[in-house]
């Protein structure tokens, strides 16, 4: 018999059903004591999992009959996986920021402006390692949609400009320029657009894409971001292209973890990046082919809604 709390669409299955075969043999096998927890997975009707805890006993009125309790510790099991996350984002802040605290030290001696650009380069960085450590948990959060959006209004070409020059030495590798176009108008210095998000994370997504477009475009081969305003639909368009192309063959998976061109990648930086614009209510397409390379279509609603 099954105990189950809250767990209605799988009470009257049987109860083997919805074991795997490891924890079948534990049961028929009798390799278990009696009232003691065991983890596992049970598979509801509509196949998806969930983490619980399983109790066997014997029953009261019948000791030939074994009553099984399962309580569901999805809660626990993310909770646990969030504070192993922050113990490991910790361990791994505190030698960077001994080593930011080094690199600081060095512009109190005089240095050649190659040196100092150097130094500087190093710096950065530096400094985007802890900003991508401190991300991480905001991603898992995302992932599981509990994430939680702190809403603030920023200037999106100004974002941009600070990530063309965090890209200059891929840029320089690639003879590539990143131009940057709003209503098909090159952009100036001193021109604003304004848009409301999580500033952070969106700096994060567009990072991801442009430097995946800098590393795929051919060299010689410049980055084209073009802004548009959707006012029928209220959504801002940004159309990031570069003149590789994206194979056919995964094409149709070119979203999903560990599909990638490069060499030694992930392909978590297109997943990330799709996850920041989803929980901010947009999306991100594409259209890729060899004639016309690939154009990543960034849509961000005028309005977000935490």
């Amino acid at each position: 018999m099954i105990h189950c709390n809250k767990m209605t669409d799988i009470i009257g299955q049987p109860f083997y059903k919805m074991l795997s075969q490891n924890y079948i043999d534990l049961i028929t096998e009798n390799s278990f004591e009696y009232n003691q927890p065991y983890e596992i997975e049970i598979v509801r009707q509509n196949h998806s999992k969930f983490h619980s805890e399983m109790r066997i006993k014997k029953s009261e009125s019948d000791h030939d009959i074994e009553l099984v309790s399962i309580r569901d510790i999805t809660n626990q099991k993310q909770s646990q996986h969030i504070d192993i996350e922050r113990i490991v984002r910790h361990d791994l802040k505190s030698p960077i920021n001994g080593v930011i605290s080094l690199i600081q030290l060095l512009f109190d001696y005089e240095l050649s402006s190659d040196q100092h650009e150097i130094i500087s380069m190093i710096l950065l960085n530096t400094n985007k390692m802890i900003h991508m450590i401190d991300n991480s948990i905001d991603l898992y959060k995302m992932e599981k949609g509990i994430y939680q959006l702190q809403l603030e209004e920023f200037d999106l070409l100004s974002l941009l400009h600070d990530l063309d020059s965090e890209f200059e030495m891929l840029k320089v590798e690639k003879s590539s320029q990143i131009n940057i176009f709003l209503n098909d108008k090159a952009v100036s210095d001193d021109e604003n657009y304004w848009l409301v998000g999580e500033q952070v994370h969106i700096k994060t997504l567009f990072a991801n894409l442009i430097k995946n477009s800098l590393e795929a475009t051919p060299k010689n081969k410049n980055v084209t971001i073009s802004i548009k305003f959707d006012e029928k639909k209220e959504v801002h368009l940004i159309d990031i292209h570069n003149f590789g192309s994206v194979p056919k063959d995964i094409q149709e998976s070119f979203f999903q973890k560990y599909v990638t061109l490069k060499e030694g990648g992930t392909g978590l930086g297109t997943v990330s990046a799709l996850m920041i614009a989803k929980i901010h209510g947009g999306h991100i397409r594409f259209q890729s082919s060899d004639e016309e390379g690939t154009y990543l279509i960034v849509s961000l609603p005028h309005k977000v809604v935490n």
